[in-house]
């Protein structure tokens, strides 16, 4: 399993990072944050950096899968799963933000990563779409999100209703319109992977233009272009490149 989430997960970080990190030498004048010895250090030694923001995420999801004999034990029956639910939500809740290895977003990610687990292994997507939970979790959401009902110190109980909500939102979509997301859903990787590269060229453009009013139009636009440019790249990688090619976008 873990070699299958190496290849799945490390290759395409270190083959993004290394493009990226090459990009950013090669164009230092147009980057917010050059590459230096320390970034290098903190992007491949301590995994606490990287020139591309959102790759601490791989990492998490990496070293939240080092856990997985703990899963699979969690998964033995409802009151160890209950218990294992508990000790994450209580883990991501007191374990400070320790950027070293990204332990505090390993921790945050925790409950949100075990409670996927327990919603798939218990088939729970099938309570989460009815509409009356929809109903009840918008609710909630408008509640948590925009009348503040929750004090910021429980920053994961409102992001996790944000979860569910967007979870719900997208199972009663899915009811009424089924092949809404077949276009892309085998793709969600290399969307992650390529889609900032392409909305990074919108809001260039937008920056560039400074036109107020193009903003939404162009974050629509950035948002569709995001999803299906790495789609259909992904799509051609797939059936055209090599093994090696394929693995650089955990294909």
């Amino acid at each position: 399993m873990l070699i299958s989430k190496f290849k799945r997960l490390l290759i395409p970080f270190y083959a993004f990072t290394i493009v990226t990190m090459l990009l950013k030498m090669a164009l230092p004048q147009l980057m917010h944050r050059v590459v230096d010895a320390e970034e290098i250090i903190n992007t491949f030694v301590f995994f606490r950096s990287n020139p591309l923001g959102e790759m601490w995420f791989i990492i998490v999801l990496f070293e939240l899968m080092l856990l997985y004999p703990l899963y699979k034990l969690m998964m033995k029956n409802v009151v160890l799963a209950v218990f294992g639910l508990g000790c994450a939500f209580l883990i991501g809740i007191i374990t400070p933000d320790i950027s070293y290895y990204n332990i505090g977003k390993v921790a945050y990610m925790l409950p949100f990563f075990v409670t996927g687990i327990i919603c798939c292994r218990y088939e729970l997507h099938k309570i989460i779409g009815k509409t009356w939970l929809f109903l009840m979790i918008t609710v909630f959401f408008v509640a948590c999100n925009i009348w503040g009902m929750l004090p910021k110190s429980m920053e994961i109980e409102v992001a996790m209703v944000g979860t569910l909500f967007a979870m719900s939102l997208c199972l009663i979509v899915a009811r009424f319109i089924p092949n809404m997301f077949k276009s892309y859903r085998n793709y969600t990787f290399q969307i992650f992977l390529m889609g900032i590269f392409f909305q990074m060229a919108i809001r260039w453009i937008y920056v560039k233009m400074g036109i107020e009013m193009l903003f939404v139009p162009l974050w629509l636009l950035s948002v569709v272009i995001g999803v299906y440019v790495p789609t259909f790249i992904a799509k051609l990688i797939n059936r055209y490149a090599p093994q090696k090619v394929r693995l650089c976008f955990g294909l």
